[in-house]
């Protein structure tokens, strides 16, 4: 399972991976995210998502409160949690999406 995609539209680039994360397997989803971009809101019943900024800044929505995070820090989303990302500054901002236990299935929903 590793491949990339652009979506105009969402204004950002995704490339998945498998990958481990404290020891347990997951799937590694490295953005790149254009100002502007980003996706809705949307639920995962059974996948915990952690958003980890490397470079930039980037909002997360995890439950009713919108976060916004920069470099070194990580807003979780657990199972169940309505969530969503947007890049509300002037530049393109770096993360990792980290999603447990790892899915094929999250692929298919974003590419």
């Amino acid at each position: 399972m590793a491949s990339r995609f652009e979506d105009p539209a969402l204004g950002h680039r995704l490339s998945f991976s498998l990958a481990e994360r404290d020891g347990e397997p997951v799937t590694k989803v490295e953005m790149w995210v254009r100002p502007g971009g980003g996706v809705p809101p949307h639920v995962h019943p059974s996948l915990e998502e952690a958003f980890e900024v490397l470079e930039g800044r980037l909002e997360v929505l995890a439950g009713r409160t919108w976060h916004e995070a920069g470099p070194g820090e990580t807003v979780v989303a657990p199972p169940g949690t309505r969530h969503a990302y947007r890049n509300r500054s002037e530049t393109e901002t770096h993360a990792v999406c980290w999603t447990s236990p790892p899915s094929e299935l999250l692929e298919g929903f974003l590419g």
